[in-house]
């Protein structure tokens, strides 16, 4: 389907021209009828000229630029281009005078490049009709245990109590959000351990954050606690938008064909496409190396195939992308329980990244406060070989030991990951090379000493004879005093099947003090299904064994999960047990442990641990109680007429659902994802004939850390039947219509359906007046009054049309 122009191209309307005969007529584009067009047909010379501003709508972008400047530019006075007009840029052009039809054809040469997205790379349409986020909103979680302690000296101990809390209050999208807690134990007992104001521009992937700032940071930078402001462009504002390389494959078809995209041997989509260019974009990648092809059926029979390789890595950016971090503030710490701001330094991070082309990035990075200077840079590259990154850092440091104030240091790194199902072997290929300066410093540590000059590992694993092997090896040089260090490790895994696998590593070192250390670590693993996995391993190095069971449910969402373990070491016997259930107001968990000791390094202990944990949250004056809030969230309060009845939101399976509105208040969905598209479905099978929960399905737009309150029905209560009938007693049989509130404003109008017998069923009716009204009789509506007493089911008998009005005619005297 062609897209409508720009709206520059429509503004020329065809006029008529002396001796000219005008006609609309349907116009077809290479056998497909579109839009009807008007021609002029002039009666002396039998030439046509058609309206410009149809025709350019209709293959305006499906032809090259230069053509259609070309026939914009060859528009008469009144806006019309004629037959040879078309003809001269290479259109196929003719007018039917018998049947009044124009027919226009593109040849394939003639037409435009068409872009071909694979995946989209917008938001989905249901965003647009969603239900917008509350204007104040916000939640609060909170996470404590109980934990007790029996020693070998029968010392019982019940430790401390803490409640930690942390939560978010949002106002017309500005998000005031924190952490701290109580501490029975603390002084003081009320902690705050930070607080920021945060702001998102979803339109510019723009966030803005005021307060203690959580900053990414890149390179060799390290991340120093912050109190002060930073901007930094997030992907995470537009997840729709494709921002990293996903490929694109260029085609031309010289006839109609059927084309399908296969990654990894894995068939993709298959489109039927016209003749003409095509760039296929936006493939779905598996980090390394990827197969495409693109096999081609064109309706002459004639096969083609497209075949090309790309190397996928998710640092990548598109050619001309930017990511960037910028934050600057006082440097923070904790003192005595509280959080304190050094206000004689200021500390600043900085890092930006760009897509030089779709296989090569660059980014450069700083860091500084008053002690440590920071600058790096870095790039990633990748090609058929694999994927090579390098980083470099310089300091310079205010250093009280004396030593150089300058450092450096640089690291390599390289990979050839193929995933292909082409490749059997499964060949991996990673290796690192870091050297370092003696004084190369960080922030935080300006007189650290590097007593590592390089560092050295490398890695290849591959599938043979149905095992998977791996082999590694690192080697780090010492300076000044430092022993060289080195070690391998062999690692061979084999799939036994029945959800079963075993696995061997086998590790042989040397350490700073020259001696040789060797181990074998040997697990055995099974999973039996329903979410369980049982793994018991040897550890030879440390002469220990475990024992593990590990379980979860299928949503953890709700349900019961846990684990159980057992270890036995030289100096010990362990036991340890964990299980947490987690409901849709909460969630609990207990937690015992026991140590049995086998030598006098050990004593013998017991303890048990209760834990709770929670959320509470409120959207538009609406509040709900549940699990704790990971970010976004919505609340779904039931209508006035629903809240005697549990309903559940988003069933799971077996009657458990992710949230529930009931006696314990409105539903709570804890964790929405900011800016993609969210669904709450409601179950209302179990209400009774009458009631009425809306559309049953919402969809929402969840920002970040913003509630959306969702109202679950309409007030509805009645369950109308009626039979409709002629005024002769007759069955109004199989016609439609609608019926309409007369007290209600804002009602939706219901279709209505009569059967064979005249009977019509109508849900989500309120009592009150409507009427009736069929489409076949529109003059004639039925009116019908529910009274107050009317719920559930109500059949209110027969409902009788009126006669059709009498045609009096009336003659002139």
């Amino acid at each position: 389907m062609w897209t409508v122009p720009e709206p520059a191209l429509a503004q020329a309307t065809a006029r008529p021209i002396p001796g000219a005969i005008p006609l609309r007529v349907p116009l077809s584009v290479d056998g497909i009828p579109r839009d009807e067009i008007e021609v002029l047909i002039n009666l002396a010379t039998d030439e046509v000229r058609v309206e410009s501003a149809v025709l350019l709508a209709e293959i305006g972008t499906a032809i090259t630029a230069d053509r259609r400047k070309t026939l914009e530019s060859r528009r008469d006075a009144q806006g019309n281009l004629s037959l040879q007009d078309l003809r001269d840029v290479g259109l196929e052009a003719e007018f039917d005078q018998g049947s009044l039809e124009l027919a226009l054809r593109i040849p394939s040469e003639l037409r435009a490049t068409v872009e071909l997205r694979l995946r989209a790379d917008s938001p989905p349409t249901v965003l647009g009709a969603a239900l917008p986020p509350a204007k104040f909103s916000g939640f609060l979680n909170y996470r404590t245990a109980i934990e007790a302690t029996e020693q070998d000296d029968n010392q019982h101990r019940l430790d401390p109590i803490a409640l930690n809390l942390d939560g978010a209050v949002n106002v017309r999208g500005w998000a005031l959000e924190g952490r701290g807690g109580w501490y029975q134990a603390g002084d003081p007992m009320w902690r705050r351990s930070e607080t920021r104001l945060v702001r998102d521009f979803p339109d510019r992937m723009l966030r803005l954050n005021i307060g203690d700032l959580n900053y990414a940071t890149r390179g060799f930078q390290s991340f120093q606690p912050l109190g002060g402001i930073s901007i930094a462009k997030e992907p995470t504002l537009q997840p729709y938008r494709l921002a990293r390389p996903s490929g694109e494959a260029g085609f031309f078809l010289s006839e109609p064909a059927t084309v399908t995209f296969i990654v990894n041997e894995r068939p993709l989509r298959t489109m039927r496409l016209s003749p003409g260019p095509y760039n296929a974009r936006s493939f779905p990648f598996i980090g390394g190396i990827n197969d495409v092809r693109i096999e081609i059926l064109g309706d002459s029979g004639a096969r083609q195939v497209v075949e090309f390789p790309f190397v996928f890595d998710g640092g990548l950016l598109n050619a001309g992308e930017t990511e960037f971090g910028y934050a600057i503030g006082l440097p923070s710490f904790l003192r005595d329980g509280e959080v304190r701001y050094d206000t004689s330094r200021l500390g600043v991070s900085l890092y930006h990244r760009y897509g030089l082309t779709n296989a090569a990035m660059i980014e450069g990075n700083f860091q500084a406060d008053s002690t440590v200077a920071l600058l790096g840079g870095g790039a990633l590259v990748t090609g058929r070989i694999g994927t090579i990154r390098t980083d470099v850092g310089w300091s310079l440091a205010d250093r009280t030991d004396g030593r150089d104030k300058n450092g450096y240091t640089v690291r390599t790194q390289f990979e050839r990951r193929d995933g292909r199902p082409s490749n059997t072997t499964g060949r991996v290929w990673t290796t690192t090379a870091r050297y370092t300066s003696p004084t190369f410093a960080s922030l935080g540590s300006p007189d650290n000493v590097n007593d590592v000059a390089w560092d050295l590992a490398g890695r290849y694993s591959q599938r043979l004879w149905g095992l998977g092997w791996g082999v590694g090896l690192d080697y780090q040089f010492g300076r000044n005093d430092r022993r060289d260090t080195a070690g391998g490790t062999v690692q061979v895994q084999r799939n036994l099947g029945m959800s079963s696998s075993i696995a061997l590593r086998l590790r042989d070192s040397i350490d700073t003090a020259g001696e040789r250390e060797q181990g074998a670590f040997l697990t055995f693993s099974i999973k039996p299904g329903n979410g369980q996995n049982v793994s018991l391993s040897r550890d030879t190095a440390s002469a220990s064994t475990r024992l593990d069971w590990r379980f979860a449910p299928e949503d953890d969402a709700n349900g019961f999960g846990g684990f159980a373990g057992l270890e036995r070491t030289p100096d010990a016997n362990t036991a340890n047990a964990d299980f947490q259930y987690a409901g849709t107001r909460g969630t609990v968990g207990m937690g015992v442990a026991h140590v049995d000791p086998r030598s006098a390094n050990v004593d013998r202990e017991s303890s048990g641990s209760l834990r709770f944990a929670g959320g509470i949250a409120f959207a538009d004056g609406a509040w709900a109680v549940g699990r704790p809030i990971s970010d976004s969230f919505a609340i779904l309060k039931p209508h006035p007429s629903l809240r005697d009845y549990d309903i559940g939101v988003n069933p799971l399976g077996d009657g458990t659902y992710q949230a529930q509105m009931d006696n314990l208040g409105p539903a709570l969905l804890p964790a929405l994802v900011p800016y993609r598209a969210a669904r709450a479905t409601v179950d209302a099978r179990q209400l009774p004939i009458g009631l009425n929960v809306g559309p049953g399905a919402f969809d929402m737009a969840p920002t970040y850390k913003r509630g959306t309150l969702v109202t679950v029905g309409t007030g509805a209560t009645v369950f109308l039947l009626a039979t409709l009938e002629n005024p002769d007693g007759t069955p109004v049989s199989l016609q439609a219509g609608r019926m309409v509130s007369l007290d209600d404003p804002n009602f939706e109008p219901a279709l209505v359906f009569t059967n064979r017998i005249g009977r019509i069923a109508v849900e989500g009716l309120k009592p009150g007046a409507y009427y009736i009204e069929l489409f076949t009789a529109a003059d004639r509506p039925v009116r019908v009054v529910i009274p107050d007493s009317a719920s559930g089911q109500y059949d209110i008998g027969p409902l009788t049309l009126k006669e059709k009005a009498a045609i009096v005619a009336a003659t002139a005297r």
